[in-house]
């Protein structure tokens, strides 16, 4: 009977080399997950230097900028609506300013009143609603803001246009006008603005100057109404504003109404002051009209319209 041959012995690793093993693994384990803990706790943007000298580096990865704050459109779209008395020499240059502050501001609504300085300053002083106002001379602007009491050191009037004087007489000049002189003689009839309105004001003094002692055969509540009565040839010339009668003037271009001039010597001028109120309910829109009607866009506007510059 053959023998099997015994198996061959185990061989055993030295108790030394298992121990390092080990050693050595823990130690890669350990060196593995430092590393993957470094990832995840660096910025995606911060590159290390051995990374940058060796091999290719990863792709960077750039900051995102502080976003600049943009103002929702509620805080900068105007809204409303605004009530703006201005004289009534002012008509034809404010329709065009109305409708182009409009046509800037879809949610804006402007009303706009018209009349003699005097009567709107009233109105504001006896606590009328109103948001801005423009009137012809610094007086009226004073009468309106005294009535606000302690808030009229709250508005800030700006002077935004000038007016002078000049001589309107009717088709045909039945009165045969030549010259401020004219008003002398004592067959011819004018008209003027009432003493308190400041075309009136400015009327008087100037034919004081020119040493024109007779009596108006009328005297209107504001330029308007004068230039209505020389259009109706119920007198033989109206005092009225320069801006008035300008050679592009409607009633002057279609002949209604003829400009005879008054030398500067005795002519007399005078201010337009435009103010945000501080009763206004709507402050921004308010001030935002203001500015637009001193906006050289606008000041254009008012040359056109015969006014003269600040």
């Amino acid at each position: 009977m053959s023998s099997v041959p015994p198996p061959p012995p185990r061989r055993r690793r030295p108790r030394g080399t298992t121990l390092l093993a080990l050693l050595a693994l823990l130690l890669a384990g350990t060196v593995v997950w430092s590393g993957v803990h470094a990832a995840q706790e660096r910025p995606s943007s911060v590159i290390d230097p051995g990374e940058a000298e060796g091999g290719p580096a990863p792709a960077r990865l750039t900051p995102t900028p502080a976003a600049t704050p943009v103002p929702s459109p509620a805080e900068t779209r105007l809204l409303g609506e605004i009530t703006v008395f201005a004289a009534a020499s002012l008509a034809d240059a404010f329709f065009l300013l109305v409708d182009a502050f409009e046509a800037e501001h879809p949610d804006v609504t402007v009303q706009l009143e018209l009349g003699p300085s005097s009567r709107l300053a009233d109105r504001v002083a006896a606590g009328v609603p109103v948001d801005v106002l423009a009137t012809a001379d610094p007086r009226t602007t004073t009468v309106a803001l005294d009535g606000l009491g302690g808030r009229a050191d709250q508005a800030s009037p700006v002077v935004f246009a000038g007016n002078s004087l000049a001589l309107a007489v009717p088709a045909g000049n039945p009165g045969q006008i030549s010259s401020l002189e004219d008003l002398a003689r004592p067959e011819v009839t004018f008209a003027v603005c009432e003493a308190q309105v400041p075309c009136g004001a400015l009327a008087r003094t100037t034919l004081e100057e020119a040493g024109i002692t007779r009596s108006p055969h009328l005297e209107e509540t504001d330029v308007t109404a004068v230039m209505a009565r020389v259009l109706a040839g119920e007198v033989d010339a109206g005092v009225v504003y320069a801006s008035d009668v300008t050679a592009t003037s409607a009633v002057v271009l279609d002949g209604s109404v003829r400009a005879v001039g008054i030398p500067d010597r005795v002519n007399t001028t005078t201010s337009y002051l435009i103010t945000a109120l501080p009763t206004s309910t709507r402050p921004r829109v308010s001030q935002a009209f203001v500015d637009h009607v001193l906006s050289p866009r606008s000041q254009q506007v008012l040359r056109d319209a015969g006014l003269t510059p600040p």
